[in-house]
């Protein structure tokens, strides 16, 4: 996982050449991370999908446990805090499932996986 996430944020940063220089290349790689901490210190406060600005049509969606929708957006951009969709409260601490749909070269791909909130 870490050297995923690391190869991942090279090609969005560019990579580093021998004289120094960056050469920049194309964000492509949808990550999402595993865990966020929205305690509202400022560090990873909301979930930062990486490469998402690349897949405007994008959706996602954040289930509990009980298969309860806890958040949904469609067009994603990075803005979610860890607060419940329905009375705009920090949703508990714990592990959730996510579905994250975009379209990737034509046709509509899924991602699902799971996410856990750590305040």
């Amino acid at each position: 996982m870490i050297k995923k996430l690391l190869v991942s944020f090279l090609f969005a940063i560019g990579l580093l050449t021998t004289n120094g220089l960056s050469a920049q290349t194309a964000c492509t790689d949808i990550v999402i991370p595993d865990v966020f901490t929205p305690n509202g210190d400022g560090i990873n406060d909301l979930l930062v999908i990486t490469c998402i600005e690349n897949y405007p049509d994008n959706s996602l969606t954040i289930y509990n446990r009980w298969g309860e929708v806890m958040y949904q957006a469609e067009g994603y951009s990075n803005n979610w805090d860890g607060r419940g969709e329905k009375n705009k409260s920090d949703v508990p601490d714990g592990t959730y499932a996510f579905i994250f749909k975009a379209k990737m070269g034509g046709e509509e791909k899924s991602l699902t996986g799971s996410i856990t909130i750590t305040r």
